[in-house]
């Protein structure tokens, strides 16, 4: 996943956060990506500092990627 993947409202998942996550908002900054969330099962707000490499490890929940199929063909696309 790259940083023009994230989207609101689209569900994430990846070792940074301990469940999945409803991105809220993502907010550009430098090199780097604010972003913020909530979790799906508990409702907490997550609000994390991202570098391209943290955000290469995210992976978008497979139930939400057939809402988005610009996603897929990217992905498709290497």
């Amino acid at each position: 996943m790259t940083s023009e993947h994230l989207k609101p409202n689209i569900i994430i998942r990846g070792a940074l956060f301990p469940e999945a996550i409803q991105v809220i908002e993502i907010k550009p900054t430098g090199g780097l990506v604010k972003l913020i969330g909530t979790g799906v099962d508990s409702n907490q707000t997550y609000q994390h500092i991202l570098d391209e490499n943290q955000i290469a490890q995210l992976e978008m929940n497979p139930e939400i990627k057939e809402d988005h199929a610009t996603y897929r063909e990217e992905m498709a696309d290497g």
